[in-house]
């Protein structure tokens, strides 16, 4: 049996994160933004790049003045899934851990470290 996998999902999933992010901040609703990304399973380079996308500033693809920080989207397989919706009444605390999970050390991230570089070298 084989399996196929659709790696360009990830782009997708991310744009859309981000922009509604961006919306929240901008509307000033308060509410945090929290994307699960769903598939059948993953390996370790699909679950850490959404831990890595969590450390650095986005940009929003739709007003590309806008950027924004701490996007959270959590990858869990379908087996997961179906627990976390057993799990519905649990919800405010599945997404404070959710949350306290993507927490990181943003303070030391360039956003202009690849422009940096070209300049040096151009």
């Amino acid at each position: 049996m084989r399996i196929a996998k659709k790696r360009g999902e990830w782009e997708p999933v991310l744009r859309r994160s981000i922009n509604l992010k961006v919306d929240e901040e901008t509307a000033k609703t308060g509410r945090e933004v929290t994307i699960f990304f769903i598939a059948d399973s993953f390996d370790h380079n699909t679950i850490n790049i959404w831990k890595a996308v969590a450390a650095v500033p986005l940009q929003s693809s739709i007003d590309r003045d806008r950027f924004t920080e701490n996007v959270i989207i959590m990858p869990v397989d379908s087996e997961e899934l179906s627990e976390l919706m057993d799990r519905s009444t649990e919800y405010d605390e599945i997404i404070s851990e959710v949350h306290k999970l993507f927490e990181v050390d943003k303070s030391a991230f360039n956003i202009n470290w690849r422009n940096e570089f070209i300049g040096k070298i151009m």
